[in-house]
């Protein structure tokens, strides 16, 4: 037969062989289905028929002491990832960075936007204006450059009037983002081309 000795409700161990006859004072003994896995360390952990209740139910009651730096996946204590760890406050954000969740759910760490650096004090505002500026003028030439073919002498042997005239006011639009009131760390407000194309 198999025996489990507790004393309280701390399990002190077990062993396989005849009943016990004689115990030390508080120590008590339960037979155990064989074989008998005795993981625990308290009796409660176990339900009536001596199995190892869940994890979760086993944390729950205080029984099974979870680390910070860890978390409950099934039946494992598994380590939280970096992200995980910053979100719940063990480990500091890493600058220019910031917790997000995937299509699942789960915390991740990603880059963060310009405006969200500003506003964590990863970055200046001067600094995120230069950034600024030099990825809506990037975006202005690439616009620009998708409509050089306007300026061929085919385009303007080819084009209408009032559909070259279109073009080059788009172009000029274009060329003026940088004037607008929210250039260089606001909203731009993109010039739809003359074929219906709006950014």
């Amino acid at each position: 037969m198999n025996y489990v000795l507790v004393k309280g409700t701390t399990i002190l161990g077990h062993y396989s062989g005849p009943a016990p006859s004689s115990l030390p004072s508080g120590v008590t003994y339960t037979e155990v289905p064989e074989p008998w896995n005795a993981g625990g360390k308290d009796i409660r952990e176990y339900d009536a028929a001596l199995q190892l209740r869940p994890l979760a139910d086993r944390v729950s009651d205080a029984l099974v002491t979870v680390p910070n730096t860890h978390k409950v996946v099934g039946e494992y204590l598994q380590p939280k990832t970096s992200a995980e760890r910053v979100r719940d406050g063990i480990d500091a954000r890493p600058k220019g960075q910031v917790v997000d969740v995937d299509s699942d759910g789960n915390a991740i760490l990603r880059t963060a936007t310009v405006a969200e650096q500003v506003s964590l004090g990863d970055m200046t505002q001067a600094t995120a204006d230069t950034i600024n500026a030099v990825t809506v003028r990037a975006e202005r030439d690439a616009r620009l450059a998708g409509c050089d073919w306007t300026d061929t002498v085919t385009a303007q042997t080819r084009l209408a009037s009032a559909e070259l005239a279109a073009w080059q006011k788009y172009r000029q639009a274009l060329r003026d983002v940088t004037k607008q009131s929210g250039f260089p760390s606001g909203t731009i407000a993109w010039p739809t081309s003359p074929d219906g194309v709006a950014s």
